[in-house]
């Protein structure tokens, strides 16, 4: 599996558990983020796919994952075996 299904396949997942994905000119990696009840992942737009995936599998790691479907490779990046 190649990095860019690998962040196709998170991108699902976020999608799975209600949270929004923002692309933006940050200058830093980004990361989580709760306003009110909604949760955003904030990633700059010029990040590798590789710091993207890193993001976004810290990012989810903290969310209970245990019903959603996730592909073996992509579930050990974010650390759930």
């Amino acid at each position: 599996m190649d990095n860019k299904r690998i962040l196709k396949a998170l991108e699902e997942v976020t999608e799975k558990l209600s949270i929004s994905i923002r692309y933006g000119n940050l200058g830093s990696r980004g990361g989580l983020c709760r306003v009110y009840n909604n949760y955003y992942i904030i990633l700059d737009r010029k990040a590798t796919v590789a710091s993207k995936i890193d993001v976004i599998s810290k990012a989810i790691k903290k969310f209970d994952l245990k019903s959603i479907y996730i592909p073996p490779k992509v579930r050990s990046l974010i650390g759930e075996e």
